[in-house]
């Protein structure tokens, strides 16, 4: 008898344990969330360029987790790619996000599709001329509107720097 007896308070202890390390690990786990990302439109400034941020379309941010462990918003899609492009390897970014053109839902920037626009038919903040979607048939469709060209992050973060604002 004294054997089972202690081979269910094992059994026991290793319940504990392991329930304990479950808590653990999701409390950890929830501890690494980021803060929602909320851009007060009208009154929150674009980190580049300082101009208000007025249009969720066209807004965009990214979580830099070295600087001030806090979103870094855009008023213009083009600005962010830029800063990103400056900082990636200064600073640990572990987020960055674009809004759906058609809902303004804030989507992951790195799977979103995205339309460079011809700049005659689509104004952007800053003049970059792109605009995200979070589907690829809503950028097919956004890019024969504007005359564009349906890109994907990669093609984005290489097309942005050879594009001046404003032309």
């Amino acid at each position: 008898m004294p054997v089972k007896k202690s081979i269910i308070f094992s059994i026991i202890i290793i319940i504990i344990i392991v329930s304990i390390s479950a808590f653990y690990l999701t409390t950890l786990q929830t501890s690494e969330e980021l803060p929602e990302l909320t851009i007060m439109l009208g009154q929150e400034k674009c980190k580049r360029c300082e101009m208000i941020i007025s249009d969720i379309r066209y807004a965009a941010a990214m979580y830099v987790a070295d600087s001030i462990n806090d979103w870094w918003k855009y008023d213009d899609i083009g600005e962010m790619v830029l800063d990103y492009l400056e900082y990636r390897h200064k600073y640990e970014i572990k987020a960055i996000k674009v809004h759906d053109f058609p809902t303004g839902e804030a989507v992951d920037a790195v799977k979103a599709w995205y339309v460079s626009a011809n700049l005659t038919k689509l104004r952007t903040p800053m003049g970059y001329g792109v605009i995200a979607f979070k589907e690829r048939t809503q950028a097919e469709k956004a890019a024969l509107e504007y005359d564009g060209e349906v890109l994907d992050w990669n093609k984005l973060i290489e097309r942005i720097p050879n594009i001046k604002s404003g032309e």
